[in-house]
């Protein structure tokens, strides 16, 4: 559903950059600095370094001092510190602002005894703002929302490819065409199926309703979805995407008055799993489940998607398919203030909720439009969970959910609850947290063999603590640790089956180990029979906290402690 209003142009906001500092150079020696250097001085003993003396000759009032401390009270591994050049490293500072830095550097990089000399520059906290003109008309990538700027700080693009299951797109928009996708395997206009998926010349997706490969949207729905996910940003066109440059497989599945069938909408979601798409956009629903969309998103969620959908508008706990399928996200909408429209649906099938009220994004014939319901909050999730998976490759879709839940913003009664799911989409916080989750430096050998984790059990509100295994490499997920046990088996996908059910079932406890809360918990994974694709990869472990009967208590956070 769309509200019409106008579309005021905002003048773009220019990006902070780096600034030089003009009295200071940074210099590395050749050799180490004397062993009586200080870390501070004002002045430079004559005779102490040939190149700390051709200094004092530029200015005798400079003042230098090391940059980095010397053991004992730095440097936990001194021979790697003098390897990697720590003890030669220092700042000098000039007695009075200079502006000719570019000679400074030239005349001190000459000098006998100094490697390399590099201007001193520093910045700002770094809110990474696009050039689009619309962007500040964006209220929903704001800093005070999903805050995209810091986001954007570590990730703006995603090769992981966005499968917009809808009415289509404009395939001329200029502020999109550059992030459809392009299948690799096809030759465009030969009238042959040169990758033999069963589709002629589809190089960007396919429509289910016209059965070609020109998924033109006639609707508009489509293309105002896929510009929240991800119209070419920082392009000084119209706005900004989650993604700044994502491809987008287009996969039309309603006509020009959005209409469509369960099996053309099952047919869509199995190409775009079959065809590489690590992430599925539907913002749709149907109040009837049809045995051949679940088994289609079944299918989909089998290939490691992350499936998004559209909680839809009629203002009821009313479920819709496909957002009420376990393996689906599902979207509730949000307000400027924060606030559940009365129009968004909700209820505990739903997981979380993102921005669908005065949503700013791309529509028909080159333009932009104002749209409001769910249809417009799912693409917000879409786009982080492709942002997300890019900044950490080895996440599967089961850890992308949980990053995605675990890091929103807190709305309504604490913890999960039905308005909310477990709160409003935070795109810097996931996108940090993903960032965070980084893997242990122990490997695998082909022939198996065992790595040590140290994992803080820790409890919170008189929860007991789980231990989580995640996945080898994002390949096959792990298991959870058997109680009295200290060997994980990597034979099941335990993760996926239990700890991320939405209801708490009796067989947890025949598999969940409940660590010591007061202690450490130390864990010892032992695969005699490795699958040879996991050689030389990384395991990943985590941690969650959860109150004995309910799991979606789980609070927003994952630590690894190695």
């Amino acid at each position: 559903m769309f509200l019409v209003t106008s579309n005021a142009p905002l003048l773009a906001q220019a990006a902070p950059t780096d600034e030089v500092i003009l009295d200071r150079v940074l210099i590395k020696l050749t050799q180490p600095l004397p062993s009586e250097f200080p870390a501070s001085a004002s002045s430079i003993d004559p005779g102490s370094d040939p190149a700390l003396e051709t200094l004092r000759a530029l200015d005798p009032r400079l003042k230098v001092r090391r940059i980095f401390r010397q053991p004992p009270r730095g440097w936990r591994d001194p021979d790697a510190a003098r390897r990697c050049g720590l003890d030669r490293w220092m700042i000098v500072r000039f007695s009075g602002k200079r502006t000719d830095l570019d000679r400074v550097v030239t005349s001190v990089v000459r000098m006998a005894g100094v490697e390399t000399c590099e201007r001193a520059v520093r910045g700002r906290v770094a809110d990474t703002i696009p050039d689009d003109p619309d962007f500040g008309d964006q209220w929903a990538l704001q800093k005070d929302k999903l805050n995209a700027p810091r986001a954007w700080d570590a990730q703006t693009v995603s090769s992981h490819t966005v499968a917009v299951i809808d009415t289509g797109v404009d395939l001329d928009h200029t502020d999109l065409v550059d992030n459809l996708w392009q299948n690799p395997a096809e030759i465009p206009a030969n009238g042959l199926d040169d990758d033999q998926n069963g589709y002629i010349d589809d190089v960007i997706g396919w429509d289910f309703i016209e059965d070609d490969n020109g998924p033109d949207d006639e609707y508009g729905h489509g293309i105002h979805v896929s510009g929240t996910v991800g119209a070419r940003t920082d392009n000084q066109r119209m706005v900004a995407g989650v993604c700044w440059k994502v491809p987008i497989m287009v996969v039309r599945i309603f006509d020009e008055n959005g209409w469509g069938s369960p099996s053309q909408a099952a047919a869509g979601i199995v190409y775009a799993a079959d065809n590489g798409a690590s992430v599925l956009n539907n913002s749709w629903g149907t109040e009837i489940s049809t045995q051949v969309l679940e088994d289609a998103v079944k299918y989909s969620a089998a290939l490691d998607n992350v499936i998004v959908a559209a909680a839809h508008n009629q203002g009821f706990n009313l479920k819709v398919y496909p957002a009420a399928y376990d393996e689906v996200i599902g979207i509730i909408a949000t307000d400027q203030n924060d606030h559940k429209p009365s129009w968004s649906n909700y209820g505990s099938w739903c997981d979380m909720a993102a921005p669908g009220q005065d949503i700013l994004s791309l529509w028909l014939d080159n333009g932009t439009m104002y749209g409001w319901g769910t249809s417009m909050a799912a693409p917000h999730v879409a786009g982080a969970a492709a942002l997300i998976r890019e900044i950490n490759p080895f996440l599967d879709a089961a850890g992308t959910r949980w990053i995605l839940n675990h890091t929103s913003v807190d709305l309504g009664d604490p913890g999960f609850d039905d308005l909310f799911g477990w709160g409003r989409l935070d795109l810097a916080a996931a996108v940090e947290k993903a960032r965070s989750l980084v893997a242990s430096s122990a490997t695998l050998s082909e022939s198996g063999g065992s790595v040590d984790f140290e994992l803080n059990a820790g409890s919170q509100n008189g929860g007991r603590s789980y231990l989580l295994a995640g996945s080898v490499s994002g390949t096959e997920p792990g298991t959870l640790l058997p109680g009295g046990l200290a060997t994980i088996p990597l034979n099941r996908d335990w993760f996926t089956e239990f700890i991320l059910s939405r209801l708490y079932t009796p067989i947890f406890s025949d598999f969940v180990g409940i660590l010591d809360p007061s202690g450490l918990a130390a864990v010892s994974l032992n695969a005699p029979q490795l699958n040879p694709g996991w050689v030389g990869t990384t395991m990943h472990f985590a941690y969650a906290i959860s109150n004995p009967w309910d799991f979606t208590s789980c609070p927003a956070a994952i630590e690894i402690v190695p």
